[in-house]
């Protein structure tokens, strides 16, 4: 499929695609964003991303530029046009100014672009490979925003050094990655940081919970130090785009890959869950 570009109502080619100057996500990132799989021709979880889509509008004060049934259709359309493939869907709501200053106003209303592209398959057998990164970003880690510098920066010194993404400290704690969440394994028990303003409460993390729950798997939401992290007996990370992952290095380190039976059982439940839809 040939990628899809939506801004306002209108289409576009990838060559024809564009958003207004004055769009306050280019001067300020002033917006916010979700994302989800396509599976045959289906957004996958859509509900539960239009639910943090709209959160998120709702705590920076961005007026919605679409109601959400009709921005489910939409999206919902849009998808349908990626036929069997497997594609990546992204929408993005930005408050607009007719010119640049730091304050908004209500009437200065929200733009919204929706991406459709085709994306690879993820695979439930994937290992990664991690490092540690400190913690720097701001106090609003909890909000899907377009403000990911931290993350790019963590990302790059990831892929310098042959890893596939970096977790991120904060004051000795383990928070989540630079664009994922991180969970252990220890002693038959999952343990994950809490859904506070240090983690964006990630859609796949909330299925692994779910799952660990329907399994019998115990479920502690708090927080864990590197010490943990080191020690556990699987380390999993989840995203949306690669719904679930074991990691096997951590800053060079051999770890987890200890109880490969209860991680096959999770991944499996995740998986089968995505490919049946």
């Amino acid at each position: 499929m040939k990628p899809i570009y939506y801004y306002d109502g209108k289409l576009f080619s990838e060559e024809e695609a564009a958003i207004p100057f004055s769009d306050r996500s280019l001067f300020f990132g002033d917006a916010v964003y979700d994302a989800c799989l396509i599976r045959s021709g289906i957004p996958y979880l859509l509900d539960a991303h239009l639910d943090r889509f709209y959160n998120g509008m709702r705590a920076l004060s961005i007026p919605s530029p679409m109601d959400r049934e009709h921005l489910r259709a939409t999206l919902s359309a849009l998808s349908l046009r990626a036929g069997e493939e497997t594609a990546f869907l992204y929408f993005q709501a930005a408050r607009r100014a007719a010119r640049r200053r730091h304050y908004f106003e209500e009437k200065d209303g929200a733009g919204l672009m929706i991406c459709v592209y085709p994306f690879a398959k993820p695979q439930r057998d994937s290992v990664l490979r991690l490092i540690l990164a400190k913690d720097t970003r701001y106090e609003y880690c909890h909000i899907k925003t377009v403000n990911l510098l931290p993350a790019v920066l963590a990302s790059a010194r990831a892929r310098a050094q042959g890893a596939d993404e970096a977790v991120f400290v904060r004051d000795g704690r383990v928070t989540e990655c630079a664009h994922s969440n991180i969970s252990i394994l220890k002693d038959g028990v999952l343990l994950t940081h809490p859904t506070d303003r240090h983690i964006l409460a990630g859609i796949a993390r909330a299925r692994l919970l779910d799952t660990c729950t329907a399994l019998g798997i115990p479920v502690a939401e708090r927080p864990f130090g590197v010490r943990e992290l080191l020690s556990a007996d699987e380390i999993l990370v989840t995203s949306t785009s690669k719904i679930a992952a074991r990691a096997n290095e951590v800053a060079g380190r051999r770890v987890g890959m200890r109880n490969g039976t209860l991680a096959k059982r999770i991944l499996d439940s995740l998986f089968d869950a995505y490919y049946n839809i």
